[in-house]
């Protein structure tokens, strides 16, 4: 489009039918309208705040979004790119402008699937937890609980490996590699330290994940210290029986 905007009000000289088809009316009957009539209400001030301040010759940000009414009642979104210059002597701005409505609606639904998500991992009974370069992004209360933290956004930011033994360290940051490579490991079993010093063997799962649009690794773990211990007592118990026989 093309607009004159050293009036009382943006003036259209030039709409093609790209644009037009955005909007759902003819190129005609776009002429024939006030073009701020298109913006949403909310959104009304914005667009002209913005005009006032091309008008006084400001330039503004060159890309912006914005919400418009079709034709047909439904809303669209979309990504306005423009640049000021001068035509017959008189200030005008070129704005290029793409339909982004399918593009936001996908954000909107991966937005509320990850709070979809982030309401069933924070009533699991398991610890889950959401790494990112080694490192808490989410995690459950759960996971807060078996680590001895009393809230959760205590592990936002942290380090895992420091927690571990150096060997169980070494582990998790080769599988993490693995993983993220698009590989499919065992559980395995990591020996944790206790934000009171105690130790805890946790028995974590992990795959691949999406969170807030960038690769992550999503991890299950359970706590299996009492499960080790009485496996140390069998074997202990074996040796001993062993060593009677003989």
């Amino acid at each position: 489009t093309v607009t004159f905007v050293d009036g009382p009000k943006p003036v259209c000289v030039h709409i093609n039918d790209a644009a037009a088809g955005i909007l759902g009316w003819s190129v005609a009957e776009l002429f024939e309208q006030d073009p701020l009539s298109h913006v949403v209400p909310e959104e009304e001030a914005f667009v002209r705040e913005r005009f006032a301040r091309r008008s006084s010759g400001e330039l503004g940000e060159r890309s912006y979004e914005l919400t418009v009414l079709r034709k047909d009642g439904r809303r669209a979104t979309i990504q306005v790119t423009a640049s000021s210059a001068t035509m017959d002597g008189r200030p005008v701005v070129f704005a290029f402008v793409v339909d982004a409505t399918a593009r936001v609606e996908a954000e909107r639904g991966r937005l509320r699937t990850e709070a979809q998500f982030r309401d069933l991992m924070e009533i699991a009974p398991e610890p889950f937890g959401i790494l990112r370069e080694g490192r808490f992004v989410f995690a459950n209360m759960a996971y807060a609980k078996v680590l001895g933290f009393p809230k959760a956004e205590d592990l936002y930011g942290y380090d895992v490996a420091a927690r571990l033994d150096p060997h169980d360290g070494d582990t998790m940051r080769a599988r993490e590699k693995f993983i993220l490579e698009g590989g499919r490991p065992p559980p395995t079993i990591y020996s944790a330290r206790r934000r009171d010093g105690t130790r805890v063997q946790l028995e974590a799962s992990s795959g691949p994940c999406e969170f807030e649009g960038q690769p992550a690794i999503i991890t299950m773990a359970r706590d299996v210290s009492a499960r080790k211990a009485l496996e140390a007592q069998l074997v202990q118990a074996d040796r001993l029986a062993a060593m009677g026989t003989m």
